[in-house]
């Protein structure tokens, strides 16, 4: 896997400088040196005078890490000690060191505290992401404007803005105005990132490493889950077939029974996860199968982005003669609703030559052929069921999670049994609706029970939602 890409370049929190100081983030400091108080500064020039070996020593080499010109400057100004600018390292170590010795430093003067109280009022406390979304005017006057004017020399590298949607849009408008300022969008809307600068190379730049690095951190996470997915198959083997028992061999040799395959399943199918990655972010695929009608099996299939029923069978013909039959029940439904139209048209031609009865007819023949093509549909290209293995055959339907539309027609494909445990299998989906054609996937019993029970067929027959309009 890539190496992350490096965090977001998000705006720093503005920094206000009034007689020496600065405060920036709710934080009062001198060149960014903040206050030692005048105890620990006693320790840091008299070590000695610790109780303890261990003490004394790190007070010396904190010292020694400290004692410079800009620190001896930092605290003098801190505690309003008068010094010239010219005066030396040696000079400022001094005056400090003897104003500790007075007792100079065991108190914030009056004058340094009323001057933080002064600059905290005038201060906004908000981070940069906060001011983009309650004055967005605000945020590009402080780091993209001067006097209302295009400015780049005022903020030259790319900033990232972390908002939601609506603040999104409101940015991009923002920027639109301002020539030469370019926004785009990187990561995912649960995570997403609007990026601004002058330069749109950059700005596309850090918008891509930050959805490179949210790609990368949700394929970590599949992988993850898929791990402890699997983690359930080993324990579930391990249970059914104990490690030196011939349980597994025995049953290779037996005649394949369908009951085997009831149970419950998790599903690898990269098509759909890499595809919908940052969709299904980390949500298991499953697979449910139970007893049917006759000789079928039904399933309730959960594939992330579809949901619905499956039908399964040792044969297509039940299948074909399935598909079949909703075709022509759609086809009633859609008569009765014309009902009333065609009776007119009918009472005014001979129902021989009717060219609206012409139309139903083909329209019939269409449904039909379409529908049996949902069986047939790349079959004569799939390869031969593997060595040992068995096949079985299968329709599915259902909807799409986002909307809950319902698929148009059933999907067709297989599955190949891996052994007659019906540990394991691997699946094909000729053409998947919203996926694309020869769709493979594969599964791995958790359980001997299903866990789901699947919808009834006849949910997903009728209507754009199914039985919900009925």
């Amino acid at each position: 896997m890539a190496k992350s890409s490096e965090p977001p370049n998000y705006p720093q929190p503005p920094i206000l400088k009034r007689n020496g100081f600065q405060f920036r983030k709710g934080v009062l400091s001198v060149d960014s040196i903040d206050r030692v108080d005048g105890s620990r500064l006693n320790e840091l020039f008299n070590p000695t005078t610790l109780r303890l070996k261990r003490d004394q020593k790190d007070a010396a080499e904190k010292a020694c890490q400290l004692f410079k010109k800009p620190f001896f400057a930092a605290q003098l100004r801190y505690y309003d000690i008068p010094f010239k600018s010219s005066a030396s390292k040696t000079e400022l170590q001094l005056l400090l060191q003897d104003a500790v010795r007075q007792g100079k430093c065991n108190h914030v003067p009056n004058s340094v505290t009323e001057l933080e109280a002064s600059m905290r009022a005038d201060y906004e406390p908000l981070q940069q992401d906060e001011r983009a979304a309650f004055d967005l005017h605000r945020f590009v006057d402080m780091y993209f404007l001067t006097n209302g004017e295009p400015d780049k020399t005022k903020t030259t590298e790319v900033l990232a803005l972390q908002r939601s949607p609506y603040s999104e849009w409101e940015v991009h408008d923002m920027a639109r105005k301002i020539p030469g300022l370019h926004t785009r969008n990187g990561g995912f809307s649960s995570n997403s990132h609007v990026c601004i600068g002058w330069d749109d190379g950059e700005v596309s730049k850090l918008a891509k490493s930050i959805t490179d690095r949210e790609n990368e951190a949700m394929e970590a996470k599949k992988e993850a889950i898929w791990e402890e997915q699997l983690e359930r198959h080993r324990k579930y083997v391990a249970k059914v077939q104990p490690e030196g028992t011939s349980k597994g061999a025995n049953k290779d040799s037996e005649v394949f029974n369908l009951d085997r395959c009831l149970g419950s399943y998790v599903i690898r199918c990269d098509a759909i996860s890499d595809g919908w990655l940052n969709i299904l972010d980390g949500r298991t695929l499953t697979m449910d199968i139970s007893r049917g009608n006759g000789n079928m099996l039904r399933a309730a299939y959960d594939f992330g982005i579809l949901e619905g029923t499956m039908l399964l069978s040792l044969s297509e013909d039940p299948l074909k003669a399935i598909v079949g039959e909703d075709s022509t029940g759609s086809e009633a439904s859609d008569e009765e609703e014309d009902e009333d139209e065609e009776e007119d048209e009918e009472d005014d031609a001979d129902p021989k030559d009717s060219t609206n009865g012409r139309k139903r007819k083909a329209g019939e023949a269409s449904l039909e052929q379409d529908a049996g093509s949902a069986v047939d549909a790349k079959r004569q290209k799939t390869n031969p069921p593997p060595s040992g293995s068995h096949r079985v055959y299968f329709l599915l339907h259902g909807r799409e999670t986002g909307e809950g539309e319902v698929l148009h027609f059933p999907d067709s494909g297989h599955i190949d049994f891996l052994s007659n445990g019906c540990i394991s299998f691997a699946g094909l989906v000729y053409d998947l609706s919203h996926v694309g054609p020869n769709v493979e996937f594969r599964g791995y019993k958790v359980s001997d029970r299903p866990r789901v029970e699947p919808e009834p067929w006849s949910t997903f027959l009728y209507g754009r939602y199914g039985l919900e309009w009925n």
